[in-house]
């Protein structure tokens, strides 16, 4: 019957899409004719100044090597994605996307031993990566892919150049440049108007179902957007709106969701990335009680700023960006509904608890530096809360308790005693938990400025501890 044949056309791969009206098929629609260009030869020009100039030597020297083993096995091979979107901006590239003609799992397993690398292969995927001196080689044959139903991973079967690039996101990223055979290094294959969109500073689908197959490409067109200063398209947003409206997204994997809130937080501008998300109504995705108000947005700037120093405060930051941002992004969720939702996207135990104490005491602690205290005070406030807590009541709080905040990572918890655990032993104290209570009062008498010297350390420690005899300290 009718869901027999929906059924048999899903599992067996081809690249359809059924319709339906009610429980009943209509009619099926190849996906790749929906609107995809028709069949005609792509636009090609060498962009090899570009490749040359852009890529620096150890790269170019992996893709000598790659385009020498390529030659001997009588295989065409490409540079494909975000690689060649970067060649053609002028930008750094961390890593090398490659697609062989045929038998891409072959070709890594030779081009890593000609390098001294490590492999790893995916064949279910029919993906290879490589990794050698902090690189990786990303290496896969030339496939197609289909979606057994929305938001779902892909599944690949064999396929052309062409089918490779129409499976990829957006169109500045489905471009590939030939590395071999050599006669075609450097050769730009653009099917589908990439270029075009690239010098009108555009991010566009290649197809209508683009999104609704696959979700997370609505973060990944924001992060693009944002970015490269880049605007989304009419077109796609129309295509993001249906998506979202239809509800596809709740068929994602936790996991594929929280890479994405990841690799936003580790862009330049997580903030702007996140304003735009919110604008269209996408941070629903996440959970539908994610809601960011303007403070929020603001404290996300404050905290991106602070990351970017290289003061102590700042370098805390950096230790604790992902935790902190974290927090930030689900704190306007009742703590009980949003500990749940973090134990949905598999944080951490520790992430955990920093977000409950952060959301439970915010008004507590927030009130407390509202009052005029002396550095000790303030030390002895701030000093059980753990940093990821710490940083992120920097980043919410009015402008008064943030700088106390500041005041605290920057100068009362860097402030050490001069002497050592090592000195002290050579005064004759008694090794033991007393050299913590020792080293913490001098720690606090140097922040009321009661001692300063190391002469004032040995001072004070030989009137209050017994360490001349032996016995026990007071």
């Amino acid at each position: 019957g009718d869901r027999e044949l929906s059924r048999r056309i899903t599992a067996g791969g081809f690249d359809f899409i059924v319709i339906k009206e009610g429980s009943s098929v209509k009619g099926i629609v190849e996906r790749s004719g929906v609107a995809a260009p028709d069949g005609s030869a792509p636009e090609t020009f060498s962009v090899k100044d570009k490749v040359l100039k852009n890529l620096d030597r150890e790269f170019l020297r992996i893709l000598e090597v790659s385009g020498d083993i390529a030659e001997e096995t009588g295989i065409s091979l490409y540079c494909v994605g975000g690689m060649v979107r970067d060649i053609l901006l002028g930008r750094p590239h961390k890593d090398i996307d490659i697609v062989a003609e045929r038998d891409g799992e072959g070709f890594a397993c030779r081009l890593a031993e000609k390098l001294g690398g490590r492999v790893s292969i995916h064949r279910k995927f029919r993906t290879a990566v490589i990794r050698l001196n902090g690189i990786e080689i990303d290496v896969a044959t030339l496939r197609k892919e289909y979606y057994e139903f929305p938001g779902a991973l892909p599944e690949v079967a064999p396929g052309t150049l062409r089918q490779d690039l129409y499976r990829r996101d957006f169109t500045v990223n489905a471009m590939a440049v030939q590395i071999s055979p050599p006669g075609m290094f450097g050769r730009l294959i653009d099917y589908f108007g990439g270029m075009d969109d690239m010098k009108n500073r555009r991010i566009s689908v290649l197809y209508p179902l683009s999104f609704t197959e696959d979700p997370t490409r609505i973060f990944r067109a924001v992060r693009f957007e944002q970015r490269f200063g880049f605007a989304i398209s009419e077109y796609t947003l129309r295509q993001l709106e249906k998506t979202l409206s239809g509800g596809t997204w709740v068929n994602v994997s936790p996991d594929r969701i929280k890479d994405e809130i990841l690799l936003i937080f580790r862009e330049k501008r997580p903030a702007d990335i996140l304003r735009r998300l919110s604008d269209l109504g996408a941070l629903r995705i996440i959970d539908p009680g994610v809601r960011l108000t303007g403070t929020a947005f603001s404290g996300f700037e404050r905290f991106i700023e602070l990351s970017r120093e290289e003061s102590p405060a700042g370098v805390a930051a950096r230790r604790n960006l992902e935790q902190v941002m974290t927090i930030m992004l689900f704190s306007e969720i009742p703590a009980e509904v949003g500990g749940g939702v973090l134990r949905r996207y598999n944080f951490s135990g520790r992430l955990l608890s920093c977000y409950g104490a952060a959301v439970k005491y915010k008004d507590k602690v927030s009130e407390s530096l509202d009052k005029d205290m002396p550095p000790e005070e303030l030390y002895e406030l701030l000093e059980p809360w753990s940093e990821p807590v710490l940083l992120y009541f920097f980043a919410v709080f009015g402008e008064k308790a943030a700088r106390k905040i500041r005041y605290y990572l920057d100068t009362l918890r860097e402030t050490r005693p001069r002497l050592s655990g090592g000195e002290l032993r050579e005064m004759g104290v008694k090794p033991g938990p007393v050299y913590s209570e020792i080293l913490r009062e001098l720690k606090l008498l140097k922040i009321k400025g009661k001692i300063s010297s190391a002469e004032d350390e040995r001072a004070y420690i030989k009137n209050n501890y017994i360490i001349d005899n032996g016995s026990e300290n007071q």
